[in-house]
């Protein structure tokens, strides 16, 4: 609970940094709060008919099966419930079904088959969760996350490897913000051994996005996600990004890149920052 005293010196504080908008952003902030406590009620009361892993299996729901599915099994567009539980976990390994997608074939000069070890008695492996007292098994936890898959290689060996839900061995999965995890990763091991700059700017790293919202950018800023792009989310319309030119495919400069890899540097490389905001006023202050 906040004290009257912390609240009027937070409110000063406003006042003198972004005077004219001080009362708006106290009470936005206060609507913030209550719609958040409304919310938390409301999962509360919801916790206890969430369906469980098995239960929202898409196999066991018989989502998108038969043809035509029956109108009740089927996961569409435009609307919201492809990206709806339980729907989603149909649709996290069927977004080429329902999206415009463009395939990256990897270097084939470059991909070696990775050698198994597996390892027996992974999955009874048991640790306690984060914030809990109560014991769990990997198995266990896998169902509680609902996982889809899970491959873990250690020394360069894979030792364990599971698919459950929609995924198999050769079916594809949205990876969505773990590209984020992986790729920071791998940068910050560059940086630690000495190989990548983080106070580089990003189109000196990549001569097709100096035109674009990441071109003075840091590695370190784009790691953290703390620029500001004006972009939509509605992936299905060609036109989020101004100009249609997102699909537009050409060669970038003088390197070598195929239709696909035109198509992810264009949609870049058109990206713009969007007007000056009071976020924005507040991440440089």
């Amino acid at each position: 609970m906040t004290s009257l005293s912390e609240t009027k010196r937070t409110r000063a504080l406003l006042a003198r940094e972004f005077c004219p908008l001080s009362n708006s952003l106290l009470f936005f902030s206060f609507l913030v709060v209550c719609m958040a406590s409304s919310l938390t009620v409301r999962a509360s009361s919801a916790q206890q008919s969430v369906m469980t892993d098995a239960q929202s299996d898409p196999k066991r729901l018989g989502l998108m099966q038969g043809f035509p599915p029956p109108p009740d099994k089927r996961v569409t567009l435009p609307d919201a419930v492809f990206f709806s539980f339980p729907n989603l976990r149909w649709s996290v390994c069927n977004m080429r079904e329902l999206l415009p997608t463009a395939s990256v074939n990897r270097n084939p000069y470059y991909a070696r088959p990775l050698p198994y070890d597996l390892r027996e008695g992974i999955d009874e492996i048991v640790f306690n969760p984060t914030n809990s007292e109560t014991p769990m098994s990997w198995q266990q936890s896998l169902a509680e996350n609902y996982t889809d898959g899970v491959l873990i290689i250690h020394k360069g060996r894979v030792v364990y490897e599971k698919y459950r839900g929609c995924l198999s061995e050769s079916a594809n999965h949205a990876a969505m913000s773990m590209t984020k995890s992986l790729t920071g990763l791998l940068a910050e091991i560059l940086i630690a051994q000495g190989k990548l700059d983080e106070t580089a700017l990003v189109g000196s790293l990549i001569p097709e996005l100096k035109q674009s919202a990441f071109a003075d950018a840091t590695v370190r800023q784009v790691m953290d996600m703390t620029t500001s792009l004006q972009y939509s989310e509605q992936y299905a319309d060609p036109m989020r990004i101004s100009g249609n030119t997102a699909m537009r495919r050409t060669r970038c400069q003088s390197r070598t890149v195929t239709p696909a890899q035109s198509v992810i540097l264009n949609t870049y490389r058109r990206l713009k920052k969007p007007g000056v905001t009071v976020c924005n006023l507040a991440i440089k202050r």
